[in-house]
């Protein structure tokens, strides 16, 4: 017998063996599973598998501490980079603070806001009686916003300005108070509300009415005084620390210009008060409250930032995507606020770059060239530095308009000056510098060329104007905005709405005037 069959015999049959004594050693008492594992990997591929596994996530771990790693470096040395910045514009006189370029309170007896404030209301109320009276209760027109280019009943308005010849004398009590100061709650910073801006731009359609009303009954006096106090108004815009206040003087300009245009054009200019009227437009510098509204523009960037980093929802709750302080969006939020650290200082340190070069850029005239620059930063701003674009908007068309308003306020004072020389004379001058050795006061430089502005005798008249945007003499060609204006057919296709030159046309008072 061979020793298997006596082991065998010895132990006896197989199937009478516990359970647990048919088990193999390594323990795997579910024979049904080991053999379905085999058949599907095999016990080798099997252990194969959870090796790779254990190698992927061990991987993603290591990745994971690489990129917090990163993070806590990226975010360590892009807050000490924007923290020198800060230093350091702040060392250069910037205004790193919103609040600190905030203007202090004035005394009230030293204040000419509640008096402006309180002419352009009793203007307002009496606009809505007068459309009440004529059955139009809800509309919200306004009585000087004539339409000059059709004949006027000169009656009729000096009727209804006489009517509101207490709101005259509130502004000419207003023109002798030394400071104004409107009431702005600025520590709301981005979401300060400015109401009186369009209280303002009422107030100075009413001045250029009244100041066309003074022409038209032959009285210029009358009419460059009232006009200079539209000037004054315009100066106390740009008072205003933000750079929608310079939109709005500059817009007043505009607007009580065209009734020193008819006072121009119907040829009796009173020297003194020509006089007048050029000194007050001369204590103006429009380069430099386009500067300070700039550093204020670049310090309401900088508070958005810090709100952003102090409170990431707020993001959320200016775009609107968060309306309570739950949700998912919030966390969203907040969690962009952790990881999105290194991006957002990224963003700022970009910002400070781009401001500081469009606030060297307002510091200088167009025909600088520095605008260009600023454009193509602006073309050129990374595609992970949204922030920036939603906080400073493509500023180039502001450096354009504002020379613009200094070229037409340096125009208006130098046809002034050309009408007193005649007035001396008996003829016109025959260069600004003979106009210049007779009137001194008279502003004869064009900002888009640096030099005198373009002026030409002929036929009893005379040519006025400035090289324009474009900085090339295109022979006193209107700009096509001008043309616009004075009712004139302009292609729609304009390849160059630059073309042309800025050009004294004192018969732009009788196109429809509001603006």
């Amino acid at each position: 017998m061979s020793d298997h069959e006596e082991r065998a015999e010895e132990t006896g049959p197989a199937q009478d063996a516990p359970p647990h004594e048919l088990a193999p050693e390594s323990g795997d008492y579910f024979p049904t599973f080991r053999r379905m594992g085999r058949a599907v990997l095999g016990w080798r591929g099997f252990r194969t598998l959870r090796r790779a596994w254990k190698v992927v996530l061990k991987g993603l771990l290591l990745l994971l501490i690489i990129l917090a790693l990163a993070h806590v470096g990226a975010t360590v040395y892009l807050g000490a980079r924007l923290k020198a910045e800060l230093r350091k514009l702040a060392a250069s006189g910037g205004v790193v603070n919103f609040m600190d370029g905030i203007p202090p309170p004035v005394p009230e007896d030293q204040n000419a806001a509640p008096l402006d404030l309180k002419a352009a209301q009793i203007i307002e109320d009496r606009d809505k009686q007068f459309f009440e009276k004529q059955g139009r209760p809800g509309d919200r027109g306004e009585r000087y916003d004539i339409d000059f280019s059709q004949p006027v009943d000169l009656a009729r308005l000096s009727a209804m300005v006489r009517q509101d010849a207490d709101v005259l004398e509130l502004l000419r009590r207003a023109t002798l108070l030394p400071k104004c100061r409107f009431d702005t709650n600025w520590e709301d910073v981005l979401g300060a509300l400015f109401p009186h801006y369009a209280k303002m731009r009422r107030v100075a359609r009413f001045l250029r009415t009244a100041t066309i009303e003074a022409a038209l009954r032959g009285d210029p006096t009358e009419a460059l005084d009232r006009a200079r106090i539209g000037f004054i108004l315009s100066r106390r815009m740009l008072g205003e620390p933000v750079l929608i206040a310079q939109l709005v003087a500059w817009a007043i300009d505009g607007i009580v210009a065209r009734g020193v245009m008819c006072v121009v054009e119907r040829g009796v200019v009173p020297e003194d008060a020509a006089r007048r009227l050029a000194e007050e437009i001369a204590k103006d510098d429009l380069i430099a409250a386009h500067a300070r509204a700039m550093q204020m523009e670049r310090a309401a960037g900088l508070w958005a930032f810090e709100q952003m980093r102090r409170r990431p929802v707020w993001v959320g709750t200016v775009l609107g995507n968060v309306t309570s302080e739950s949700g998912l969006r919030l966390w969203l939020w907040k969690l962009w606020g952790n990881v999105g650290r290194p991006l957002l200082y990224a963003n700022e340190l970009v910002y400070l770059d781009y401001m500081e070069q469009a606030i060297q850029a307002a510091k200088l005239p167009w025909r600088e060239g520095a605008w260009r620059q600023v454009r193509d930063a602006a073309d050129k701003m990374p595609w992970w530095a949204p922030l920036v674009r939603a906080l400073a908007p493509l500023y180039s068309g502001v450096g354009q308009k504002r020379d613009r308003v200094i070229a037409a306020r340096a125009m208006l004072v130098t046809a002034l000056a050309i009408e007193v020389y005649r007035q001396r004379t008996g003829h016109l001058p025959a260069s600004l510098v003979a106009l210049k050795a007779e009137v001194p006061w008279a502003m004869t430089q064009d900002v888009f060329s640096g030099h005198d502005l373009i002026y030409r005798p002929r036929d009893g008249g005379y040519l006025l104007y400035s090289i324009g945007p474009n900085l090339k003499d295109d022979g006193g060609k209107p700009l096509i905005d001008q043309k616009r204006a004075l009712g004139q057919v302009v292609p729609q296709v304009v390849k160059d709405p630059n073309a042309g030159d800025l050009v004294w046309l004192p018969q732009l008072w009788r196109s429809k005037p509001r603006s």
